[in-house]
């Protein structure tokens, strides 16, 4: 998806944001593994509450808006265009 739908002059900046995301969310995940208790429900209670803020945060951001200030939002579809200078 952003090979085609993120223009050129930002899809490395936009990789990288992608993977560092994942990257924090399978330590995020990891750390809730090891420290919750071996009790079923306290696992599928707080998984449950995690993936209803993500999915809160999800249709928040698609309206433009935010539950974390800094996070998702109004973002521009294109980067501004940047004008190049001569050098002499």
């Amino acid at each position: 998806m952003i090979q085609d739908d993120v223009p050129e002059e930002s899809r490395a900046s936009a990789f990288g944001r992608s993977e560092t995301a994942l990257q924090l969310t399978w330590v995020f995940g990891g750390a809730i593994g090891l420290l919750l208790p071996p009790t079923y429900w306290i696992g599928f209670l707080v998984i449950s509450v995690v993936l209803a803020f993500g999915l809160a945060q999800t249709i928040v951001s698609r309206q433009g808006a935010t539950l974390i200030p800094g996070l998702g939002g109004n973002r521009p579809i294109r980067p501004r265009p940047t004008t190049q200078t001569e050098v002499r």
